[in-house]
């Protein structure tokens, strides 16, 4: 932006908006040999008495704000001594995006495994930025939001089954491990007796 001063001008308002992740925002004000000074301020306007920060130095000004909120921020050029031409220039810094999925393996049962019983199932997540969510699933069904299942096989058949534990990092990422077993548990048998009505 730019812009020219006297003392008759007072001030200039000016507003930028700032996107999620800033890690900084650098305003620089040159104004010549001119003594302005800038004032900002997020969500609504600065005044000399009411700011967030402040440039105040003799001439022009160089400010950085460490990790600006996400929204409206808005900067005031103000008078203070000389007249003549001024630049605002404010400068965003981004922080890069996090495309990386958490690292998931489950633990126990091995892949491959034949399992009868109650079997215990546990899995480890981690990610750079931590985990937010994290869920076990036997044949795509949700049993457990934790890392560790107590699964009772015997109210399933006696074939394959899959288990897929993921885990979702805080920017939606998600990351799985998928293991495959086989239930095998024993059918009782008919021992072949006579039924009788008590009589």
């Amino acid at each position: 932006a730019s812009g020219n001063m006297d003392s008759a001008d007072g001030s200039d308002m000016w507003w930028i908006s700032v996107g999620a992740n800033a890690q900084s925002m650098r305003v620089v004000m040159d104004c010549g040999s001119a003594d302005f000074d800038t004032y900002g301020k997020f969500g609504s306007q600065p005044t000399t008495s009411s700011y967030d920060w402040r440039g105040y130095t003799s001439g022009g000004e160089d400010n950085t704000v460490t990790s600006p909120a996400q929204g409206t921020h808005y900067i005031m050029v103000d008078y203070y001594s000389g007249s003549g031409a001024y630049t605002l220039t404010a400068t965003i810094t981004y922080a890069a995006a996090d495309t990386t999925a958490p690292s998931v393996s489950i633990s126990s049962p091995a892949n491959g495994a034949t399992v009868s019983g109650t079997v215990t199932i546990s899995f480890t997540a981690s990610d750079a930025n931590g985990i937010s969510s994290r869920a076990i699933k036997i044949d795509g069904v949700t049993k457990s939001t934790g890392t560790s299942y107590s699964w009772d096989t015997t109210a399933y058949a006696n074939s394959g089954h899959t288990i897929v534990c993921t885990a979702t990092d805080p920017s939606g990422n998600t990351g799985s491990d998928t293991h495959t077993v086989t239930v095998s548990n024993t059918v009782p048998t008919d021992d072949g007796g006579a039924l009788t009505d008590g009589v």
